[in-house]
């Protein structure tokens, strides 16, 4: 890497990369290098992830070996997470909501999340209330 040259920030300052002279340089080049930078940027930062989550993982280690920290509390909150991530699913979405408001004679259903279905806008700018078209858990949607 060469120095910046006119105004631009320095690439190297106190013996460590600057952020902003790195970007100057960047700039420079070709859209084909920036490619390239990339491509060297992503393999260093996964190399990077993983040394700190080893770090990580060695420190939970030692603070469990100095009993610190009770291996059941480590078990009970992966136990914990495992469950949360489970409920989702394997494709990491929730569960389908069942409806909570429905059009009476149609097939039309609002789960209450999200923006309200135009059937809904309508009859609330008519002056209808939202708690009319609740469905009643006796009934089915």
């Amino acid at each position: 890497m060469s120095e910046p040259k006119n105004n631009a920030a320095p690439i190297i300052e106190n013996n460590k990369f600057t952020l902003d002279g790195m970007i100057d340089y960047l700039k420079k080049l070709s859209f084909n290098e920036v490619v390239e930078c990339k491509r060297a940027v992503e393999i260093v930062y996964k190399e990077k992830q993983h040394q700190y989550v080893q770090s990580q993982l060695g420190n939970v280690k030692d603070l469990v070996t100095a009993g610190d920290i009770p291996v059941e509390a480590i078990a009970e909150f992966f136990e914990l997470s495992s469950q949360k991530r489970s409920k989702r699913g394997k494709s990491g979405k929730s569960e389908k909501s069942l409806p909570k408001y429905k059009e009476q004679g149609t097939d039309n259903t609002w789960v209450g999340r999200g923006p309200r279905p135009d059937w809904l806008k309508k009859h609330l700018d008519q002056g209808r209330k939202l708690e009319e078209f609740l469905i009643d858990k006796n009934d089915s949607a």
